[in-house]
């Protein structure tokens, strides 16, 4: 403590510091979120196609409207991850990689937090290998969510949700005989879960939902999308960002 009041009083001797600030577009979830699996997990570490495999995190640092507008991305989504924790695996919910987030991007040099965004990629909940009750999918799956759009409420961040892929692109059978998934959803338990989830969230104050696998999901394995689409997805997503960002400016007179 006694070396951050050092660096925070600096100015006193004549050297103020122009910290870097370029505004956080950060991203959690799962694998289309991030390639990379915890090292403690039972994936031990290795990343979806061996991380040759770009998603929403790369994707997105990649869009030039974003770094034209003052923005940076960071990522604490992890491949195989859940709504939840799962304590043991190196596997981080929403909240937990949200909060990780938070603190990664608080610098108290200057007391500022530089996250503005945070995109939030579906999760493998109920999808596979742990059956859920369309009720669970309300009360676990959907509420983290919207506690995390809550907490970032209060500290002025926004969430980006993005919605599932429609039942007809995917081909989880398909996913199951690859990678030896179990307790395959059906398709009238994920027609529920991916109506309730949009109509949950897109309702909340704090999010922005959107749907950018809608027409724009051809699947490598029956679970995953071509990296094509990802980059159509991160598209979609940077220009709503770029979109609220400038409304919120001209509402604000933000710098």
């Amino acid at each position: 403590m006694l070396l951050i009041s050092f660096f925070m009083n600096l100015s006193l001797f004549g050297q103020a510091v122009e910290w870097p600030s370029k505004r956080i577009v950060g991203v959690i979830g799962a694998s289309k979120g991030s390639c990379q699996a915890p090292v403690n997990s039972p994936l031990g570490g290795i990343g979806y196609a061996g991380c040759s495999y770009e998603a929403l995190d790369i994707s997105l640092t990649k869009r030039e409207n974003l770094d034209e507008e003052g923005f940076s991305v960071q990522n604490t989504a992890q491949g195989g991850a859940r709504s939840y924790d799962i304590i043991g695996t190196g596997w981080k919910g929403y909240m937990s990689q949200y909060n990780e987030l938070y603190a990664r991007t608080t610098w108290p040099f200057d007391g500022n937090n530089r996250l503005s965004y945070v995109v939030v990629s579906t999760v493998n909940d109920c999808l596979h290998s742990i059956v859920c009750s369309r009720a669970e999918m309300e009360s676990i799956l959907i509420q983290n969510i919207v506690n995390v759009a809550n907490l970032a409420q209060t500290q002025g961040v926004k969430l980006v949700v993005n919605g599932y892929a429609n039942w007809a692109d995917l081909d989880l059978q398909r996913a199951a005989q690859i990678f030896g998934l179990v307790n395959i959803i059906s398709e009238s338990d994920f027609e529920f879960m991916r109506t309730k989830y949009k109509e949950t969230l897109s309702a909340h104050s704090n999010v922005i939902f959107l749907e950018p696998w809608d027409n724009n999901f051809h699947s490598i394995d029956g679970l995953h999308p071509i990296q094509e689409d990802v980059k159509k997805a991160a598209k979609i997503i940077s220009k709503k960002i770029v979109k609220d960002w400038e409304s919120d400016k001209s509402k604000k007179g933000r710098i």
